[in-house]
């Protein structure tokens, strides 16, 4: 493991730090400490903190799919689609399974919800899905390609599309209501809240368009065409960019709050949590930006993204000999404290602020875990 420190966004210094490897066992998905060389484990034990003192198992589901697509977390709740084509709520505190929801064709995007209803982007058609029950509530043809997922409104749904355009459709019909064309093929796309629209073209703008008066309210081109997913939080938008940087917008000017220049390009979607940004450029290499101060803190190669962070710790995915590992950081210094195994899962989600990651395996199997710091752990004690 290599961590590597910058004391300018530019400029490089390797600094090389021995960490341990441990196993987080858990009776569903590796083997118990008896199997294993007890003297191996004594000595490890001796040398490094075990995972066991920095994460708890929260709950495990077995597996429910043939094979499993993705994975959301929308309100608390965790949605697992796979195939054959089914969706599967769980309650995210408890892992209590909800219901079932067996779809016509394969859920193309996460759901998204509007007060009691979930709203799917199912093959060709719009779905809305009670979402205490799982019944399908409607069901209409979309009419035109879809991307990213779809977001309800009070008056109207918000769609980007294939066609360069941004839609506003009849909720009950799904039919165009409006439309704003943008200068090229839309490529991401983010709501806040009933006011703006942000999507993302392959010509390299990142525009803002208003769902009340449908209208385009602002665009910055890049210098560059290929940017990373957004990432809305709060009044700020955050995008990294093939020209090195990771920016940061005002929501509603659109004025540029941030721009830090990293190692590499940064096509990776940013994780925003309390405290920081953390970007995964294109070398390999993660970095830690601080919200306040715009300053790079840290910086860490071998990892492949940051799951969620705590006031304390940040849980980060790494793939070791290909197999996925979970290593536990200080949040301050990026300094690994412990390493986890989780060679058996394929999927993990969490919210960036929890502490909290959902492991998923390709037939569906479910581990939650969390760091011992999160909040809602704190908050039991």
């Amino acid at each position: 493991m290599t961590a590597i420190t910058q004391s300018n966004p530019c400029t490089l210094a390797v600094t090389l730090i021995s960490v341990l490897l441990f196993t987080f066992c858990s009776a569903t998905y590796c083997e118990t400490a008896q199997n294993a060389d007890e003297a191996s484990l004594a000595i490890a034990s001796s040398n490094g903190i075990s995972p066991s003192r920095l994460l708890v198992k929260l709950w495990t589901s077995p597996g429910i799919f043939g094979e499993m697509k993705h994975a959301a977390l929308v309100r608390g709740r965790l949605y697992v689609v796979g195939m054959p084509q089914s969706m599967v709520a769980f309650d995210g505190t408890h892992g209590t399974r909800l219901w079932t929801y067996a779809s016509k064709h394969l859920i193309n995007a996460r759901p998204t919800q509007f007060e009691n209803t979930l709203y799917l982007v199912e093959g060709p058609d719009f779905v809305t899905v009670n979402a205490d029950t799982g019944r399908e509530l409607t069901r209409m043809p979309t009419r035109l390609g879809v991307v990213g997922p779809l977001f309800p409104g009070d008056t109207s749904w918000t769609i980007g599309s294939t066609n360069h355009r941004v839609y506003g459709l009849f909720t009950e019909t799904g039919h165009p209501m409006w439309h704003v064309t943008l200068d090229g093929y839309v490529t991401h796309v983010a709501v806040r809240r009933q006011s703006l629209v942000f999507a993302q073209t392959d010509a390299g703008s990142l525009n803002a368009v208003s769902r009340a008066r449908h209208t385009l309210e602002w665009r910055h081109r890049f210098a560059k065409p290929a940017c990373s997913p957004l990432t809305l939080c709060e009044k700020t938008l955050f995008v990294g960019n093939e020209d090195y940087y990771l920016y940061s917008f005002n929501c509603e000017t659109g004025a540029t709050e941030m721009r830090v220049c990293l190692s590499a390009p940064v096509m990776q979607k940013p994780v925003v949590t309390t405290s920081h940004v953390f970007a995964k450029t294109t070398d390999g290499i993660l970095h830690a930006v601080n919200r306040d101060t715009y300053a790079e803190e840290w910086t860490l190669d071998s990892a492949d993204r940051v799951l969620t962070a705590t006031k304390e710790h940040v849980l980060i995915l790494k793939t070791v000999d290909g197999a996925h590992h979970v290593a536990i950081a200080d949040l301050k210094s990026g300094t690994i404290l412990s390493e986890a195994s989780a060679s058996r899962f394929k999927t993990f989600v969490a919210t960036p602020n929890s502490g909290v990651v959902y492991a998923i395996a390709p037939n569906g199997e479910v581990l939650a875990f969390a760091d011992r710091t999160a909040p809602s752990l704190a908050e039991k004690e």
